[in-house]
This record gives C-alpha cells, structure tokens and sequence, in this order.
C-alpha cells in the first residue's frame, strides 16, 4: 500500500493498493492448477482535524477468493470512512 501526500500545505493524501493471486481450479491447497487473480484499489483522504481524516477509495476485484472480501464473483467497490490516528503529529 502506498499513500502520497500532494504538498506539505494540502491535507490531501493519494493512495492505492495491487494484489496478485493464483486461484486454485478445485479450491483446496494442494490444486497444481488454477487461474490468476487480482485487485486494484485507490485511495484518497483528507484530513481536517488533527490526526482524524476522511477517506474515500474505489476498487475492483477479479473472480476468486480475496480475504477480506465475502464475494466470489468479480466486484467494483466503494467505500467512504473516518480514520483516527492515535500518534498523529
């Protein structure tokens, strides 16, 4: 994952995450074929307060298991969150 501030003077930060799997034909750990996988996700955020800010991402998914994700089927996502961190300086 990478997350870029735009200036020292902008509270605005850029971000993303990739993922690459093989995903195994019969899902069980010991499959010697499968097919490839994958995920994309951006990221922005802004933060205006100290340490709290608001972040908005959107990302797609191939078909396949993912942790984190319940879908089986190839998914688009958004998502919008407050994050606080606790060492903000």
């Amino acid at each position: 994952m990478y997350s870029i501030p735009l200036s020292a003077h902008v509270p605005v930060t850029l971000g993303g995450t990739a993922s690459v799997w093989m995903q195994p034909s019969n899902q069980d750990f010991d499959d010697l074929d499968g097919k490839w996988g994958g995920a994309v996700e951006a990221t922005g955020s802004y933060t205006f307060a100290h340490g709290i800010s608001v972040e908005i991402s959107a990302g797609y998914k191939t078909a396949g298991w993912m942790i984190g994700n319940p879908y089986l089927d190839h998914k688009a996502s958004v998502r919008l969150g407050v994050r606080y961190v606790l060492d903000a300086k």
